[in-house]
């Protein structure tokens, strides 16, 4: 897998217009390895797209579905299918 160059340099300018100190040189290697290691160019956008706008510093693995296959709600979510499952309505 290759790295995303286009999500990077995108990473790169949001936490310079955060204000997030800027990388060290080996900071910036261990970054883009991690990046790399979540997955193809696309992954790798949908990783820099959440840090973004969750105002995160660091770059993590999308949730996704989670490796379990369930999927986690919110309370409000969890609330709307209780809700939908005692009334009858799908």
């Amino acid at each position: 897998t290759e790295l995303n160059e286009l999500a990077w340099l995108e990473y790169i300018e949001y936490r310079k217009e955060a204000k997030i100190r800027k990388l060290t040189i080996k900071g910036e290697d261990k970054q883009i390895e991690k990046l790399i290691g979540f997955g193809d160019i696309s992954v790798q956008q949908q990783c820099i797209n959440e840090t973004i706008s969750n105002g995160w510093q660091g770059i993590f693995k999308p949730k996704g579905d989670g490796s379990n296959g369930k999927k986690y709600k919110s309370k409000a979510g969890r609330f709307l299918d209780n809700l939908c499952d005692d009334t009858g309505y799908q």
